[in-house]
């Protein structure tokens, strides 16, 4: 329902959904100077301007979790401590709209798109299996045979990300014309583990030692471009 216009941390970057997209440049081998600097391909995406006429949408996007096939479980070699995730639901709705200011002179594009996901984290610890001796029962590598969970516990994330943008484009003469765009995506997650809307949130184990708990992060960043 969207793209990340740049997953690189040390980069900035603002979610936006496709309905805010108006076409796709992908260049992917063979490009010019200009693109310097790029170490595989360039994405560029250009957002919908405003025109003589009103036009826009409205859009709403909803992915319940039992939809969703339950992940596979990978566990760790001689890790009595197993979490697992499940989706509830994914929200995406919003509404874009665009149109004249001054008729052949100054367009208007705007729009917003929150999200929200909510997701639930489930913690199993499991004991070491022992035999007669009192010797912990082993695999044919060594590894050690866990038994049923003995504690099971359940973890919700809340996540919300309020994507908005907007974009005046002028025009100067019947050559040139300029815009001025500003869109962003502040987000706000409370729960667990880091925002799934964040590329690169930080996943924090689910160990119950103090400070491993993660709750109302904000984060998600505002753009401006003039040309």
């Amino acid at each position: 329902t969207g793209v990340q216009t740049c997953a690189l941390p040390i980069l900035s970057g603002t979610r936006m959904v496709m309905e805010f997209v108006n076409q796709f440049d992908v260049k992917e081998g063979g490009y010019g100077p200009e693109m310097g600097r790029a170490t595989g391909g360039v994405v560029n995406a250009g957002t919908k301007s405003g025109g003589n006429e009103f036009h826009g949408s409205v859009f709403l996007y909803y992915r319940p979790g039992f939809f969703q096939v339950a992940p596979k479980l990978v566990t760790r070699a001689n890790d009595s401590v197993m979490r697992r995730s499940k989706l509830d639901y994914y929200l995406n709705t919003g509404f874009e709209l665009g149109g004249p200011i001054v008729e052949d002179k100054l367009w208007f594009h705007i729009g917003y798109a929150p999200e929200i996901q909510k997701d639930y984290w489930i913690r199993d610890v499991s004991p070491i299996l022992s035999n007669d001796q009192n010797e912990p029962v082993v695999d044919q590598n060594g590894n050690f045979q866990f038994g049923a969970p003995v504690l099971t516990q359940r973890f919700s994330g809340f996540a919300q990300a309020h994507q908005y943008t907007l974009k005046l484009t002028h025009m100067i003469n019947d050559n040139n014309r300029e815009s001025l765009t500003v869109r962003g995506a502040p987000t706000l997650f409370d729960g667990a583990v880091g925002t799934p809307f964040e590329p690169h949130a930080p996943a924090l184990p689910l160990n119950g030692d103090p400070g491993t708990f993660q709750y109302k992060q904000w984060g998600g960043n505002r753009s401006e471009e003039h040309t």
